[in-house]
């Protein structure tokens, strides 16, 4: 397609489209999270579905998944559930073909509200589901000098300081819509790549896909709510843990043993 017909058309249907009573996504942006210290086929890939007045950012490989789980039950003719998801993952003959390596990360913007809403899945002392809700940001960012080229889009600079990460971001101004990956949005066309300046981040772009048409909706519905403070700590106790853990194993490897440990970081962080 066309570059300057699919800008002209995004922006067209961003502000036209209405869906009855259940937003779907009139595009999709997809990053990979390059995180450090972490190797390369442990990275993320995100998918932000981009809707009309909210998108949904939530893990590519979690998401196939679940079209896989879907696609299991229906041909046996029965409801998916976790419990299928589950078994189907480890016991299915088709369980080569789920990524094992996923996130339940999930970050939906709403643009009516001006609010987010974060949730995550914590794997510590069983698996527990928590999100939290929050005003959009003001972030306050910083226009800065500089033009670069990112998946054929012309691009901009901005850096600002968010919850312990001082963040640069390229934006798009060609594609009209105050969004990116994460809960990072808030510049004049998207983000579609942004570093923190600590090079503990990378969201990188991949690619764009027009007319996706997928739910752009997350429900609470089984999660805890709790604040991103709280959240911040069961990471950090989860991080205590694994350390104890770590340290416990040591102590049984024989002189010279060595382990890779990566090290642990976080999208925010709230030191004192």
């Amino acid at each position: 397609m066309n570059k300057s017909y699919f800008v002209s058309l995004v922006v067209l249907l961003f502000f036209c489209m209405h869906v009855q009573g259940q937003e779907k996504s009139i595009f999709s942006v997809y990053y990979t999270l390059q995180e450090n210290g972490h190797d390369t086929i442990n990275w993320y890939r995100y998918m932000l579905d981009i809707g009309e007045t909210t998108s949904y950012y939530h893990d590519l490989y979690e998401y196939e998944n679940r079209m896989l789980d879907d696609s299991i039950c229906r041909s046996k003719g029965i409801t998916p559930n976790p419990n299928s998801y589950s078994a189907h993952m480890l016991l299915s003959p088709e369980r080569k073909r789920f990524h094992p390596h996923y996130s339940r990360f999930h970050v939906l913007k709403n643009l009516n509200s001006g609010s987010i809403t974060v949730a995550d899945e914590v794997r510590f002392q069983g698996s527990q589901k928590f999100f939290y809700q929050e005003s959009t940001p003001e972030y306050g960012w910083e226009m800065l000098d500089g033009d670069t080229i990112i998946g054929g889009y012309a691009c901009q600079k901005a850096r600002m300081n968010y919850r312990g990460h001082k963040w640069t971001a390229w934006y798009a101004p060609e594609i009209a819509v105050s969004d990116g990956p994460w809960k990072l949005c808030g510049l004049p066309g998207l983000i579609l790549e942004a570093m923190d300046a600590e090079g503990d981040f990378r969201f990188v772009f991949d690619a764009l896909e027009n007319h996706t048409n997928r739910d752009v909706a997350f429900s609470s519905k089984g999660w805890k709510k709790t604040t991103a403070e709280k959240l911040y700590k069961m990471y950090l106790q989860k991080q205590k843990s694994e350390m104890a853990g770590l340290a416990r194993a040591v102590d049984g490897m024989p002189t010279g043993g060595k382990m890779n440990v990566p090290p642990y970081h976080y999208l925010e962080r709230f030191e004192k």
